[in-house]
């Protein structure tokens, strides 16, 4: 935000734009060790990230605006609902092998 001059918002959803490729790759191997297809996974990590980007947002301006938080410190208030909606939704419903498996219909 200071060193570009950018905006709460515009500043927010550059940082989380460019790790989104990375970060489903990162989880997809290492993380979550998933078998999951990349091309059946990719849509439900876009979904399950836009709605912890969301939540972050929410927080943030909350943060910022409603209650006068500096806009730093509201940033990184920000990160604790994106974690964890991001991750218990790449656990549960991106890269899980059960998921997976019902989605085919070889689910057991």
């Amino acid at each position: 935000m200071y060193f570009v001059g950018l905006g709460t918002v515009s500043a927010n959803a550059i940082g989380y734009s460019a790790g989104f490729v990375m970060s489903f790759f990162l989880n997809r191997r290492i993380t979550f060790r998933s078998k999951v297809k990349a091309v059946s996974a990719m849509p439900r990590f876009a979904v399950v990230n836009g709605i912890a980007y969301l939540a972050n947002l929410a927080t943030v301006l909350l943060l910022e605006r409603v209650l006068g938080v500096d806009p730093y410190f509201a940033q990184a208030g920000g990160l604790f609902p994106y974690l964890a909606i991001g991750y218990l939704g790449s656990r549960y419903l991106v890269f899980s092998d059960a998921t997976e498996a019902s989605r085919v219909g070889g689910g057991q």
